[in-house]
């Protein structure tokens, strides 16, 4: 499992914000089917570690757009913190706790579900 200096690097890799940059494309077309929307959503028990990295870079890039940042929070946000390894959830503590749009798009959740993984988030 990568730690979440990894995360950090891959993050900054062109891979990720090339991906993110094509997810918010697709995004603002509407076309919410797109390879980019399934993908992301497909790695989160395989590969959280990258999605972690991208959805921090969505969160990032569309900082001013509150449309783009519900659509993560309800989207790829919460699939990953729902689907990831057990043992990812550490990280997810860690990008609370170090990414403020993360923290943000995770606050709901994290105070209202019954979820067994958002509960063991809530008091991050």
């Amino acid at each position: 499992m990568m730690n979440f200096g990894e995360i950090a690097e891959f993050r900054r890799s062109e891979q990720a914000t090339d991906f993110a940059q094509a997810w918010i494309r697709a995004q603002e077309a509407g076309d919410l089917a797109s390879e980019w929307h399934m993908n992301l959503l497909g790695w989160s028990s395989d590969n959280p570690a990258h999605v972690l990295g991208i959805v921090l870079n969505l969160l990032d890039l569309s900082a001013e757009n509150e449309a783009i940042n519900e659509m993560v929070a309800i989207g790829p946000a919460e699939w990953l913190v729902e689907h990831c390894p057990d043992e990812f959830v550490i990280l997810l503590r860690e990008a609370i706790r170090s990414h403020p749009g993360f923290a943000l798009a995770t606050s709901w959740k994290r105070a209202h579900s019954e979820h067994p993984r958002w509960k063991a988030l809530h008091t991050t």
